[in-house]
């Protein structure tokens, strides 16, 4: 018989002192999959941090009502969504077979790898905004009317030139840069330039550059921040202050937040869309939030019941019913005519007034 001491070194390795096995990460993911109703088959789950769909049980051929998205690196975890029934499910691996000191150093290799993408994708941001640059300087048609401008009634404006046919929308960051370009086609379709950044930019209606673009916002008490290119260009119009296009609802809080920190004491109004055709109506959802965010205001398009009824959502569609009511909508918001009216009064008195 082995010594005392030898029996007391191979205790810890005995079956019923080991940790309780686990499965693997796709498997239980995948277990999870099947709780919320999805038909888990081939090669899913995918757990490369990409977004994926698969069927539901009960689904007709070629309809994927199960979203999930999971990650492997660290800890693995995912989210996964029937949008069927709306259940959600945020999932994490048990890591019952993990130390601390495993867990801790799986942390820190999803650091390493969450540090390098991100890095990956500045490195490619860069690149794309320097191409988009020359593209400005030499690849457009400058400043013409396109059909879309006259599908839209708003007339072309400096630093929005096109090619092609198509509308060149630029967007800048709070210092300047351009970081990417919308591409608006004559029937409306959008799209931006492959692998450029749109988070948090932005485009001044008006002007021809991002120093320009600062400018604008700069020497105004007011800014209207509106998603789309052709609501904004509607809105600078009829408010004459600057008005910014965030491309879609989506990008309202980042770009009036950033602005919010840029110029602390801006008055900000957030010209809203009006979905009310959506479930949720994310148009009025975003520009509530985003207004609400960086103590702004949020106004919406005056529509009567009939417009309403016929689709009509944003303040573009409100200027081909009734353009006077837009500009009244504006110059009637409170903080427009306070700061308008102190700004006019400095600027008569030979004061200087900051905002």
């Amino acid at each position: 018989m082995a010594p005392e001491a030898d029996r007391e070194k191979i205790a810890k390795w005995e079956p019923k002192h080991q940790p309780a096995p686990t499965l693997d990460p796709r498997t239980e993911f995948a277990a999870v999959l099947r709780e919320i109703g999805a038909v888990v088959q081939g090669e899913h789950p995918i757990m490369n941090g990409e977004a994926q769909g698969i069927p539901a049980l009960n689904d007709k051929r070629g309809e994927l009502t199960i979203f999930y998205v999971a990650h492997e690196d660290g800890v693995p975890n995912g989210y996964a969504e029937n949008n069927r029934t709306k259940q959600v499910i945020r999932w994490k691996a048990t890591g019952q077979h993990l130390s601390p000191e495993a867990k801790a150093d799986l942390a820190a290799e999803a650091e390493q790898k969450r540090y390098a993408r991100k890095q990956a994708e500045r490195e490619l941001y860069e690149a794309t905004a320097g191409r988009l640059a020359e593209e400005l300087r030499t690849n457009n048609s400058g400043v013409t009317q396109t059909e879309y401008h006259k599908a839209k009634q708003i007339e072309a404006t400096p630093g929005a030139p096109s090619r092609n046919g198509d509308v060149l929308v630029p967007g800048y960051d709070v210092d300047g840069k351009l970081w990417t370009v919308q591409y608006i086609k004559e029937d409306g379709k959008k799209r931006f330039a492959k692998d450029s950044r749109k988070h948090g930019c932005f485009h001044v209606v008006g002007a021809p550059n991002g120093a320009a673009a600062l400018q604008k916002i700069a020497m105004s008490p007011v800014v209207v921040i509106a998603e789309g290119y052709a609501t904004a260009a509607t809105l600078a119009e009829r408010g004459k202050v600057p008005t910014l296009a965030t491309y879609d609802s989506g990008n309202l809080l980042s770009v009036a937040t950033s602005i919010r920190e840029r110029w602390p004491d801006k008055a900000i109004v957030i010209a809203g869309d009006d979905d009310h055709r959506l479930e949720n109506n994310p148009g009025r959802e975003k520009a509530l939030a985003a207004a609400e965010a960086v103590a702004g205001i949020a106004i919406f398009p005056n529509f009567s019941a009939e417009q309403r009824s016929r689709g009509l959502a944003d303040f573009t569609d409100l200027a081909t019913q009734n353009p006077e009511l837009v500009s009244q909508q504006l110059t009637s918001t409170k903080v427009f005519e306070t700061r308008l009216i102190a700004h006019s009064l400095a600027a008569e008195n030979d004061c200087a007034i900051s905002y």
